[in-house]
């Protein structure tokens, strides 16, 4: 999912306008030296239009995080919605 590579830079590019943090401070939530990742074998989609793909945050400085990101398609676009902590799932 290459938009979701992209969010440190152009946090639009990949970003639901519909997600909750579409409107915090996208430098706070994607740091300078951040990177993204998407593992392309955990793609699972909800035929609902969506789907569940893992995703991994890297901060700088920070371990590495590592999500289920909710992606929907807006557009023709795969937009990331939202993320759980699988920690917490």
């Amino acid at each position: 999912m290459e938009s979701l590579e992209q969010l440190p830079a152009d946090p639009s590019a990949g970003l639901s306008a519909d997600s909750p943090v579409a409107d915090s401070d996208l430098g706070a939530v994607f740091p300078p030296g951040t990177t993204v990742t998407a593992d392309p074998v955990t793609w699972t989609p909800d035929h609902q239009g969506g789907g569940i793909i893992e995703v991994t945050i890297n901060r700088p400085g920070e371990e590495p995080e590592t999500y289920a990101g909710l992606m929907i398609e807006e557009d023709g676009e795969w937009k990331l919605i939202a993320t759980v902590d699988v920690d917490d799932v």
